[in-house]
């Protein structure tokens, strides 16, 4: 788990600009019972897939900390 917030916050002003199409994507995942897990780097600074997962996960189930699946190997 990762605090999303602080997270995105280092991403700087764009990370929580989403698409609305990928915003409905993801909420039909949601809404299904699925979704993929964000991606991270093996040192969690570097967030390699999921930005949009992370907000929208934080906002439906108002939550800060975030399941994410980290990546041996990359960094």
């Amino acid at each position: 788990m990762i605090n999303g917030l602080t997270l995105l916050r280092s991403l700087g002003v764009q990370a929580f600009n989403i698409d609305p199409r990928r915003w409905h994507k993801i909420k039909t995942y949601l809404s299904q019972g699925t979704i993929e897990y964000p991606q991270m780097s093996e040192d969690g600074k570097v967030i390699i897939d999921g930005r949009h997962r992370i907000l929208l996960i934080m906002q439906i189930y108002k939550v800060t900390d975030v399941p994410v699946f980290f990546l041996k190997g990359i960094s």
